[in-house]
């Protein structure tokens, strides 16, 4: 079976969709993790808490690190509860949280 110059044209076209929409996806993901690392992490400064979804982001000096809240940190998250509700999943929490103190078992939000 021989195939026409339309089908085969037709075939391409169909493949370099599919690359240009992949392609478009994956400039548009590195675009939001530039806005992600410009927004939240090069102008905050000192160690933010931040919750996105289950998981609790530690942002220290910078540097993004993503933790998972375990049983041992759930005690002291439950402390912090109240800013936790005012604050949903996937937004920042605008106060300084002094970690240290949350682990000892104290709960210090503080304005910098």
């Amino acid at each position: 079976m021989v195939k026409t110059e339309k089908k085969v044209a037709e075939e391409n076209s169909g493949k370099k969709l599919i690359i240009f929409i992949f392609t478009l996806l994956f400039a548009i993901a590195i675009v939001k993790t530039v806005q992600f690392s410009y927004n939240h992490l090069t102008t905050n400064k000192g160690v933010e808490l931040y919750y996105l979804q289950n998981k609790a982001a530690l942002i220290e000096n910078g540097t993004l690190v993503l933790k998972k809240i375990t049983a041992g940190f759930n005690k002291k998250i439950d402390e912090i509860s109240k800013t936790r509700e005012k604050y949903p999943a996937g937004e920042p929490i605008p106060k300084k949280i002094d970690l240290c103190k949350i682990i000892a078992g104290k709960e210090v939000i503080h304005d910098h």
